[in-house]
């Protein structure tokens, strides 16, 4: 059998560049809840609220899986 050179990214860099992106998604929504609840404007604050929740779910998921990883 002959070996491939594996020249994609490992398992490691991809869950690295998801938790980056989850980051950056819970700082964008928590950055709208908190203008949503300053505001005083309900129909900004409660989604951002649940895209917050999705995003640190999201981001505790990977960030378990990296810690399998190790």
């Amino acid at each position: 059998m002959s070996k491939q050179k594996n020249t994609g990214p490992s398992e490691r860099e991809l869950l690295l560049s998801r938790i980056k992106n989850l980051v950056i998604g819970s700082a964008i929504s928590a950055a709208a809840l908190l203008l949503g609840i300053l505001v005083r404007i309900d129909f900004i604050a409660i989604p951002a609220l649940l895209i917050l929740a999705g995003s640190l779910s999201g981001l505790l998921s990977h960030l378990l899986q990296l810690r399998r990883l190790k």
